[in-house]
Protein backbone atom coordinates (compact mmCIF):
# COMPACT_ATOMS: atom_id res chain seq x y z
CA UNK A 1 0.00 0.00 0.00
CA UNK A 2 1.40 3.59 -1.29
CA UNK A 3 1.25 5.78 2.21
CA UNK A 4 1.39 9.59 2.25
CA UNK A 5 1.93 11.86 5.27
CA UNK A 6 -1.38 13.65 5.58
CA UNK A 7 -1.90 17.15 6.68
CA UNK A 8 -5.24 17.88 7.44
CA UNK A 9 -6.39 21.20 7.79
CA UNK A 10 -9.37 22.40 10.18
CA UNK A 11 -11.01 25.43 10.55
CA UNK A 12 -13.43 25.39 13.69
CA UNK A 13 -15.63 28.17 15.78
CA UNK A 14 -15.70 28.32 18.98
CA UNK A 15 -17.45 30.51 21.95
CA UNK A 16 -17.46 33.13 18.97
CA UNK A 17 -13.75 32.96 18.19
CA UNK A 18 -12.54 31.59 15.13
CA UNK A 19 -9.23 29.25 14.23
CA UNK A 20 -8.48 29.66 10.90
CA UNK A 21 -6.27 26.55 10.41
CA UNK A 22 -4.54 23.84 12.61
CA UNK A 23 -2.24 21.29 10.80
CA UNK A 24 -2.59 17.83 12.08
CA UNK A 25 -0.26 14.84 11.09
CA UNK A 26 -1.11 11.26 10.28
CA UNK A 27 1.12 8.57 9.31
CA UNK A 28 -1.37 7.03 7.17
CA UNK A 29 -5.30 7.75 6.52
CA UNK A 30 -7.38 4.36 6.81
CA UNK A 31 -9.19 2.52 4.71
CA UNK A 32 -12.60 3.58 6.01
CA UNK A 33 -11.65 7.11 5.85
CA UNK A 34 -10.55 7.17 2.48
CA UNK A 35 -13.79 5.57 1.37
CA UNK A 36 -15.46 8.47 2.66
CA UNK A 37 -13.11 11.11 1.20
CA UNK A 38 -14.10 9.31 -1.96
CA UNK A 39 -17.59 9.88 -1.01
CA UNK A 40 -17.65 12.77 -0.53
CA UNK A 41 -16.40 14.81 -3.00
CA UNK A 42 -20.17 15.60 -4.72
CA UNK A 43 -20.85 16.38 -8.07
CA UNK A 44 -18.09 16.83 -10.31
CA UNK A 45 -20.49 18.55 -13.39
CA UNK A 46 -24.07 19.71 -13.45
CA UNK A 47 -26.31 22.79 -14.02
CA UNK A 48 -29.23 24.17 -11.36
CA UNK A 49 -31.47 26.70 -13.61
CA UNK A 50 -32.66 29.18 -11.05
CA UNK A 51 -35.22 32.09 -11.36
CA UNK A 52 -34.82 35.44 -12.91
CA UNK A 53 -31.58 37.98 -11.52
CA UNK A 54 -31.43 35.31 -8.66
CA UNK A 55 -27.61 36.68 -8.16
CA UNK A 56 -29.54 40.15 -7.60
CA UNK A 57 -27.63 43.01 -9.07
CA UNK A 58 -24.21 42.36 -10.74
CA UNK A 59 -22.91 45.85 -10.83
CA UNK A 60 -20.42 45.72 -8.01
CA UNK A 61 -18.47 42.34 -10.18
CA UNK A 62 -14.49 42.66 -10.84
CA UNK A 63 -13.22 41.04 -14.04
CA UNK A 64 -10.58 37.87 -13.44
CA UNK A 65 -7.27 37.49 -15.61
CA UNK A 66 -6.80 34.57 -17.27
CA UNK A 67 -5.13 31.17 -16.26
CA UNK A 68 -6.79 29.97 -13.22
CA UNK A 69 -9.51 31.44 -11.98
CA UNK A 70 -9.26 31.05 -8.23
CA UNK A 71 -6.13 30.06 -6.05
CA UNK A 72 -7.23 27.59 -3.24
CA UNK A 73 -6.29 28.73 0.21
CA UNK A 74 -3.22 26.44 0.20
CA UNK A 75 -1.71 27.71 -2.62
CA UNK A 76 0.48 30.59 -1.53
CA UNK A 77 1.94 28.43 1.65
CA UNK A 78 2.83 25.95 -0.85
CA UNK A 79 4.70 27.82 -3.56
CA UNK A 80 2.85 27.38 -6.41
CA UNK A 81 5.05 28.68 -9.38
CA UNK A 82 5.85 28.90 -12.31
CA UNK A 83 3.77 29.03 -15.41
CA UNK A 84 0.80 31.20 -15.02
CA UNK A 85 0.01 31.47 -11.51
CA UNK A 86 -3.45 31.42 -9.90
CA UNK A 87 -5.36 34.20 -9.65
CA UNK A 88 -6.51 34.65 -5.96
CA UNK A 89 -9.81 36.33 -5.28
CA UNK A 90 -10.23 39.30 -2.91
CA UNK A 91 -9.67 39.19 0.45
CA UNK A 92 -12.21 39.28 2.64
CA UNK A 93 -13.32 42.65 3.31
CA UNK A 94 -11.29 44.06 0.42
CA UNK A 95 -12.26 44.67 -3.61
CA UNK A 96 -10.25 43.73 -6.22
CA UNK A 97 -8.85 46.56 -8.19
CA UNK A 98 -10.20 47.26 -11.24
CA UNK A 99 -7.60 48.17 -12.98
CA UNK A 100 -6.09 44.78 -11.99
CA UNK A 101 -8.18 43.08 -14.38
CA UNK A 102 -7.54 44.82 -17.41
CA UNK A 103 -5.10 47.19 -19.11
CA UNK A 104 -5.71 50.39 -18.58
CA UNK A 105 -6.40 52.10 -22.20
CA UNK A 106 -3.83 55.10 -21.55
CA UNK A 107 -0.46 54.34 -20.66
CA UNK A 108 3.13 56.63 -19.87
CA UNK A 109 5.38 56.68 -22.23
CA UNK A 110 8.75 58.27 -22.56
CA UNK A 111 9.61 60.74 -25.63
CA UNK A 112 13.29 61.11 -24.72
CA UNK A 113 16.63 59.81 -23.14
CA UNK A 114 17.83 62.74 -22.34
CA UNK A 115 20.17 61.41 -19.23
CA UNK A 116 22.88 63.74 -17.78
CA UNK A 117 26.63 63.39 -18.79
CA UNK A 118 29.60 63.30 -16.09
CA UNK A 119 29.01 59.90 -14.50
CA UNK A 120 26.06 61.20 -12.72
CA UNK A 121 22.16 60.49 -13.82
CA UNK A 122 20.64 63.65 -15.30
CA UNK A 123 17.14 64.69 -14.52
CA UNK A 124 14.50 61.92 -15.36
CA UNK A 125 13.30 62.48 -18.83
CA UNK A 126 9.87 64.06 -20.26
CA UNK A 127 6.91 61.79 -20.40
CA UNK A 128 3.61 61.75 -22.38
CA UNK A 129 0.50 59.65 -22.16
CA UNK A 130 -0.82 57.90 -24.79
CA UNK A 131 -4.52 56.98 -24.97
CA UNK A 132 -5.32 53.69 -27.01
CA UNK A 133 -8.76 53.95 -28.81
CA UNK A 134 -10.26 50.78 -30.16
CA UNK A 135 -11.65 51.01 -33.03
CA UNK A 136 -14.37 48.92 -34.61
CA UNK A 137 -15.29 49.21 -38.31
CA UNK A 138 -17.00 46.08 -39.07
CA UNK A 139 -20.82 45.31 -39.90
CA UNK A 140 -23.46 46.57 -37.80
CA UNK A 141 -23.76 44.77 -34.31
CA UNK A 142 -26.20 41.79 -34.33
CA UNK A 143 -27.12 41.98 -30.65
CA UNK A 144 -28.13 39.03 -29.15
CA UNK A 145 -31.34 37.50 -27.48
CA UNK A 146 -32.89 39.70 -24.62
CA UNK A 147 -31.97 37.59 -21.60
CA UNK A 148 -28.85 35.54 -21.68
CA UNK A 149 -27.73 32.93 -18.86
CA UNK A 150 -25.46 34.27 -16.06
CA UNK A 151 -23.34 31.32 -14.29
CA UNK A 152 -22.36 30.63 -10.92
CA UNK A 153 -20.15 28.56 -9.52
CA UNK A 154 -21.22 26.07 -6.90
CA UNK A 155 -18.77 25.90 -3.50
CA UNK A 156 -18.86 25.00 -0.26
CA UNK A 157 -20.53 21.69 1.62
CA UNK A 158 -18.41 19.24 -0.40
CA UNK A 159 -17.16 17.19 2.99
CA UNK A 160 -20.51 18.16 5.44
CA UNK A 161 -18.38 16.54 8.48
CA UNK A 162 -14.67 15.31 9.64
CA UNK A 163 -14.74 11.47 10.57
CA UNK A 164 -14.81 11.21 14.40
CA UNK A 165 -11.95 8.57 14.44
CA UNK A 166 -9.83 11.11 12.71
CA UNK A 167 -11.03 13.94 15.38
CA UNK A 168 -9.79 11.65 18.30
CA UNK A 169 -6.28 10.97 17.33
CA UNK A 170 -6.08 14.93 15.56
CA UNK A 171 -5.04 16.62 18.90
CA UNK A 172 -1.54 15.19 18.85
CA UNK A 173 -2.36 13.82 22.87
CA UNK A 174 -2.66 17.70 23.25
CA UNK A 175 -6.61 17.80 22.67
CA UNK A 176 -9.64 16.45 22.04
CA UNK A 177 -10.67 17.62 18.84
CA UNK A 178 -13.67 15.65 18.91
CA UNK A 179 -15.11 17.71 22.12
CA UNK A 180 -16.05 20.17 19.47
CA UNK A 181 -19.44 19.80 18.04
CA UNK A 182 -20.29 20.25 13.78
CA UNK A 183 -16.59 19.55 12.93
CA UNK A 184 -16.16 19.97 8.92
CA UNK A 185 -12.87 19.73 6.58
CA UNK A 186 -12.10 22.82 4.58
CA UNK A 187 -8.97 21.76 3.38
CA UNK A 188 -6.82 18.23 3.52
CA UNK A 189 -3.05 17.69 1.82
CA UNK A 190 -1.29 14.54 1.27
CA UNK A 191 2.37 14.63 0.80
CA UNK A 192 4.44 12.07 -1.16
CA UNK A 193 6.95 10.61 0.71
CA UNK A 194 9.76 10.25 -2.39
CA UNK A 195 12.19 12.19 -3.79
CA UNK A 196 10.83 14.85 -6.51
CA UNK A 197 6.90 14.00 -5.37
CA UNK A 198 3.88 16.11 -5.04
CA UNK A 199 1.93 17.81 -2.50
CA UNK A 200 -1.57 17.37 -3.58
CA UNK A 201 -4.08 19.85 -1.58
CA UNK A 202 -7.89 19.19 -1.81
CA UNK A 203 -9.96 22.52 -1.27
CA UNK A 204 -12.77 21.23 -0.21
CA UNK A 205 -15.00 24.85 0.76
CA UNK A 206 -14.21 25.86 -3.20
CA UNK A 207 -14.14 22.94 -4.71
CA UNK A 208 -10.65 22.57 -5.91
CA UNK A 209 -7.60 20.38 -6.15
CA UNK A 210 -4.07 21.52 -6.54
CA UNK A 211 -0.68 19.74 -7.24
CA UNK A 212 2.68 21.62 -6.20
CA UNK A 213 6.23 20.18 -6.22
CA UNK A 214 6.98 18.68 -2.34
CA UNK A 215 10.18 21.12 -2.58
CA UNK A 216 11.62 19.72 0.69
CA UNK A 217 12.38 16.43 -1.32
CA UNK A 218 13.21 17.91 -4.62
CA UNK A 219 16.49 16.78 -5.92
CA UNK A 220 16.80 17.73 -9.31
CA UNK A 221 16.47 21.39 -8.79
CA UNK A 222 19.21 23.26 -10.74
CA UNK A 223 19.27 26.15 -8.65
CA UNK A 224 19.79 24.40 -4.98
CA UNK A 225 22.72 25.87 -2.89
CA UNK A 226 24.24 23.63 -1.25
CA UNK A 227 26.53 25.04 1.95
CA UNK A 228 26.26 28.10 0.65
CA UNK A 229 27.66 27.54 -2.98
CA UNK A 230 25.22 28.22 -5.42
CA UNK A 231 25.56 27.17 -8.99
CA UNK A 232 25.52 29.42 -12.13
CA UNK A 233 23.04 28.49 -14.31
CA UNK A 234 22.60 29.12 -17.85
CA UNK A 235 19.45 30.47 -19.12
CA UNK A 236 17.49 28.67 -21.80
CA UNK A 237 17.18 30.30 -24.58
CA UNK A 238 13.78 30.50 -27.20
CA UNK A 239 14.93 27.32 -29.20
CA UNK A 240 14.87 25.07 -26.63
CA UNK A 241 11.66 25.77 -25.77
CA UNK A 242 9.63 22.18 -26.72
CA UNK A 243 7.14 22.31 -29.57
CA UNK A 244 3.57 23.07 -28.22
CA UNK A 245 2.31 19.32 -29.01
CA UNK A 246 5.18 18.01 -26.82
CA UNK A 247 4.43 20.37 -23.89
CA UNK A 248 0.64 19.31 -24.32
CA UNK A 249 1.58 15.87 -24.63
CA UNK A 250 3.48 16.02 -21.36
CA UNK A 251 0.44 17.50 -18.98
CA UNK A 252 -2.16 15.05 -20.83
CA UNK A 253 0.20 12.53 -19.53
CA UNK A 254 0.75 13.43 -16.16
CA UNK A 255 -3.07 14.44 -16.10
CA UNK A 256 -4.27 10.91 -17.00
CA UNK A 257 -1.53 9.18 -14.50
CA UNK A 258 -3.28 10.95 -11.96
CA UNK A 259 -6.95 10.36 -13.20
CA UNK A 260 -8.16 13.74 -14.01
CA UNK A 261 -10.56 13.83 -16.98
CA UNK A 262 -9.68 16.14 -19.28
CA UNK A 263 -13.01 15.84 -21.48
CA UNK A 264 -14.33 18.19 -18.70
CA UNK A 265 -12.18 20.71 -19.95
CA UNK A 266 -11.80 22.66 -23.98
CA UNK A 267 -8.83 22.17 -25.65
CA UNK A 268 -5.34 22.88 -24.30
CA UNK A 269 -3.57 26.31 -24.85
CA UNK A 270 0.13 26.74 -24.41
CA UNK A 271 0.78 29.95 -22.71
CA UNK A 272 3.23 32.19 -25.38
CA UNK A 273 3.15 35.57 -23.26
CA UNK A 274 6.95 35.16 -22.16
CA UNK A 275 7.28 35.94 -26.21
CA UNK A 276 6.84 39.37 -25.61
CA UNK A 277 9.94 40.57 -25.79
CA UNK A 278 10.97 44.77 -24.30
CA UNK A 279 14.22 46.40 -24.61
CA UNK A 280 15.13 47.70 -21.08
CA UNK A 281 16.34 51.15 -22.71
CA UNK A 282 12.86 52.10 -24.07
CA UNK A 283 13.79 51.14 -27.67
CA UNK A 284 11.73 49.60 -30.24
CA UNK A 285 9.76 46.10 -28.32
CA UNK A 286 10.20 42.95 -30.58
CA UNK A 287 8.97 38.89 -30.46
CA UNK A 288 11.30 36.98 -29.24
CA UNK A 289 11.54 34.97 -32.16
CA UNK A 290 12.55 38.25 -34.14
CA UNK A 291 15.10 38.99 -31.58
CA UNK A 292 16.70 34.86 -31.92
CA UNK A 293 16.85 35.52 -35.49
CA UNK A 294 18.47 38.88 -35.55
CA UNK A 295 20.95 37.48 -32.68
CA UNK A 296 21.63 34.44 -34.58
CA UNK A 297 22.42 36.78 -37.88
CA UNK A 298 25.12 38.12 -36.29
CA UNK A 299 28.74 37.56 -38.11
CA UNK A 300 30.46 35.07 -36.17
CA UNK A 301 33.45 37.69 -36.23
CA UNK A 302 31.72 40.14 -34.27
CA UNK A 303 32.87 39.92 -30.83
CA UNK A 304 30.21 40.90 -28.80
CA UNK A 305 26.74 40.10 -30.99
CA UNK A 306 24.77 43.63 -30.37
CA UNK A 307 21.59 41.65 -29.59
CA UNK A 308 21.29 39.03 -27.47
CA UNK A 309 18.84 35.81 -27.75
CA UNK A 310 15.95 36.20 -25.75
CA UNK A 311 15.88 33.90 -21.98
CA UNK A 312 12.83 31.53 -22.14
CA UNK A 313 11.36 30.50 -18.30
CA UNK A 314 12.15 27.66 -16.43
CA UNK A 315 8.32 26.62 -16.57
CA UNK A 316 5.62 27.22 -19.17
CA UNK A 317 1.75 26.62 -18.58
CA UNK A 318 -1.13 25.42 -20.23
CA UNK A 319 -4.38 26.19 -19.32
CA UNK A 320 -7.08 23.19 -20.35
CA UNK A 321 -10.61 25.85 -20.01
CA UNK A 322 -12.96 25.14 -18.31
CA UNK A 323 -16.76 24.30 -20.28
CA UNK A 324 -19.80 25.51 -19.12
CA UNK A 325 -22.96 24.24 -21.16
CA UNK A 326 -20.90 23.61 -23.92
CA UNK A 327 -18.80 27.16 -23.60
CA UNK A 328 -15.32 27.46 -23.14
CA UNK A 329 -14.79 29.86 -20.54
CA UNK A 330 -12.67 33.00 -20.80
CA UNK A 331 -11.00 35.91 -18.46
CA UNK A 332 -12.30 39.23 -18.68
CA UNK A 333 -9.28 39.71 -21.42
CA UNK A 334 -10.78 36.83 -23.48
CA UNK A 335 -7.80 34.56 -22.34
CA UNK A 336 -8.56 31.08 -21.60
CA UNK A 337 -9.29 30.14 -17.98
CA UNK A 338 -9.66 26.87 -16.21
CA UNK A 339 -7.15 24.22 -14.83
CA UNK A 340 -3.65 24.81 -15.64
CA UNK A 341 -0.45 22.84 -15.50
CA UNK A 342 2.92 24.21 -15.61
CA UNK A 343 5.72 22.10 -17.79
CA UNK A 344 9.24 22.42 -15.79
CA UNK A 345 11.48 22.84 -19.21
CA UNK A 346 14.69 21.87 -17.54
CA UNK A 347 13.55 17.77 -17.62
CA UNK A 348 10.49 18.18 -19.16
CA UNK A 349 8.33 16.99 -15.86
CA UNK A 350 5.18 18.80 -14.53
CA UNK A 351 5.93 21.07 -11.97
CA UNK A 352 2.46 21.59 -10.80
CA UNK A 353 -1.44 21.41 -11.74
CA UNK A 354 -4.01 24.37 -10.47
CA UNK A 355 -7.81 24.98 -10.75
CA UNK A 356 -8.75 21.29 -10.43
CA UNK A 357 -12.32 22.45 -9.94
CA UNK A 358 -16.01 21.07 -9.46
CA UNK A 359 -17.75 21.94 -12.34
CA UNK A 360 -21.20 22.47 -11.09
CA UNK A 361 -22.88 25.76 -12.03
CA UNK A 362 -26.35 28.03 -11.31
CA UNK A 363 -27.77 29.65 -14.04
CA UNK A 364 -29.69 32.75 -14.20
CA UNK A 365 -31.20 35.01 -16.87
CA UNK A 366 -30.08 38.46 -17.04
CA UNK A 367 -31.73 41.75 -19.45
CA UNK A 368 -29.01 41.87 -21.93
CA UNK A 369 -27.47 45.98 -23.31
CA UNK A 370 -29.86 46.35 -26.90
CA UNK A 371 -28.16 49.47 -27.38
CA UNK A 372 -25.30 49.20 -29.87
CA UNK A 373 -23.60 52.47 -29.43
CA UNK A 374 -23.04 51.60 -25.40
CA UNK A 375 -21.46 48.86 -26.28
CA UNK A 376 -19.30 50.72 -28.75
CA UNK A 377 -18.39 53.27 -26.21
CA UNK A 378 -16.95 50.63 -23.65
CA UNK A 379 -14.89 49.20 -26.53
CA UNK A 380 -13.35 52.24 -27.88
CA UNK A 381 -11.74 52.72 -24.21
CA UNK A 382 -10.61 49.20 -23.70
CA UNK A 383 -13.33 47.95 -21.89
CA UNK A 384 -15.27 47.99 -19.08
CA UNK A 385 -12.21 49.33 -16.91
CA UNK A 386 -10.48 51.06 -19.55
CA UNK A 387 -9.19 54.68 -18.24
CA UNK A 388 -9.58 57.76 -21.28
CA UNK A 389 -7.34 60.21 -20.68
CA UNK A 390 -8.39 63.39 -23.18
CA UNK A 391 -5.40 65.41 -23.05
CA UNK A 392 -3.00 62.28 -24.20
CA UNK A 393 -1.86 61.18 -27.40
CA UNK A 394 -4.60 58.94 -29.35
CA UNK A 395 -3.85 55.73 -31.16
CA UNK A 396 -6.13 53.65 -32.82
CA UNK A 397 -6.06 50.08 -32.59
CA UNK A 398 -8.59 48.04 -35.07
CA UNK A 399 -10.66 45.09 -34.16
CA UNK A 400 -12.28 42.82 -35.95
CA UNK A 401 -15.53 41.03 -35.70
CA UNK A 402 -16.59 40.09 -32.04
CA UNK A 403 -17.65 36.66 -30.81
CA UNK A 404 -19.79 35.89 -27.67
CA UNK A 405 -18.13 33.99 -24.88
CA UNK A 406 -18.74 33.58 -21.53
CA UNK A 407 -16.35 35.71 -19.31
CA UNK A 408 -15.20 35.13 -15.98
CA UNK A 409 -15.77 38.02 -13.61
CA UNK A 410 -16.18 38.01 -9.32
CA UNK A 411 -17.00 39.60 -6.35
CA UNK A 412 -17.36 39.60 -2.38
CA UNK A 413 -20.88 39.05 -1.31
CA UNK A 414 -21.10 38.64 2.28
CA UNK A 415 -17.40 38.00 2.78
CA UNK A 416 -17.45 35.28 0.22
CA UNK A 417 -16.01 35.08 -3.43
CA UNK A 418 -18.56 34.58 -5.79
CA UNK A 419 -16.85 33.47 -9.36
CA UNK A 420 -19.39 34.39 -12.05
CA UNK A 421 -19.39 33.10 -15.83
CA UNK A 422 -20.76 36.23 -18.19
CA UNK A 423 -22.05 36.61 -21.79
CA UNK A 424 -20.03 39.02 -23.26
CA UNK A 425 -18.60 40.12 -26.64
CA UNK A 426 -14.54 39.88 -27.46
CA UNK A 427 -13.68 42.24 -30.35
CA UNK A 428 -10.39 40.41 -31.52
CA UNK A 429 -7.25 42.93 -32.37
CA UNK A 430 -6.44 42.77 -35.72
CA UNK A 431 -2.86 44.33 -35.39
CA UNK A 432 -0.88 46.03 -32.25
CA UNK A 433 1.34 49.16 -32.62
CA UNK A 434 4.95 47.83 -32.88
CA UNK A 435 5.89 49.71 -29.67
CA UNK A 436 2.90 47.93 -27.76
CA UNK A 437 2.43 43.92 -28.22
CA UNK A 438 1.68 43.80 -24.77
CA UNK A 439 -2.08 45.29 -25.58
CA UNK A 440 -4.73 42.19 -24.71
CA UNK A 441 -5.65 40.49 -27.48
CA UNK A 442 -9.12 41.03 -27.49
CA UNK A 443 -11.39 43.49 -25.90
CA UNK A 444 -13.94 41.86 -24.15
CA UNK A 445 -17.67 43.84 -22.86
CA UNK A 446 -20.25 42.18 -21.05
CA UNK A 447 -23.31 42.00 -22.43
CA UNK A 448 -25.49 42.30 -19.21
CA UNK A 449 -26.55 45.69 -18.77
CA UNK A 450 -26.20 45.62 -15.06
CA UNK A 451 -22.47 45.52 -15.65
CA UNK A 452 -22.31 48.43 -17.33
CA UNK A 453 -21.71 50.71 -15.24
CA UNK A 454 -19.62 53.99 -15.31
CA UNK A 455 -16.32 52.78 -12.39
CA UNK A 456 -15.48 55.62 -9.66
CA UNK A 457 -12.04 56.51 -10.59
CA UNK A 458 -9.63 59.32 -9.34
CA UNK A 459 -8.57 61.99 -10.87
CA UNK A 460 -5.17 61.68 -12.46
CA UNK A 461 -2.40 64.50 -11.59
CA UNK A 462 -1.46 65.79 -14.80
CA UNK A 463 1.94 65.13 -16.08
CA UNK A 464 4.16 68.50 -15.14
CA UNK A 465 6.74 69.48 -18.51
CA UNK A 466 10.08 69.54 -17.85
CA UNK A 467 12.35 72.61 -19.27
Amino acid sequence: MKKYSLYLLVAFAASGVTVVMLALAFAYVPQANRSALRGASGPRTGIVALAANAFGSLADVSGVSGGTARATTLDAASGAGGGTAPTAAPSAGMSETAEMAQPMATEVKRVSAGVGGGGGIGAMPPYEAVRYRYVYRGESLQMPAERMDVYRRKTGGALAAAPQDVLRGAGLGLMDLGSFSSMSMQNISFVENRDNGYIVTTDFQNGMVSINENWERKTDDPYRCVNGRCPIVEPLTASEVPADDDLIRTANSFLAAHGVDVSLYGAPVVDHSWRMYATMDGGPVRTADAVSAEATSVSASDPVPSVMPIRAPDQISITYPYLIDGQEARSSSGDPIGMSVSVNLRGTRVAGAWGIAIQSFEKSSYATEQDTARILSFVERGGLYGYVDENAKTVDVELGDPTVILASFGRTVDDRWEELYVPSFAFPVLKKPADAPWLQNSIVVPLIKDLLVEPERPVPMPLIEQR
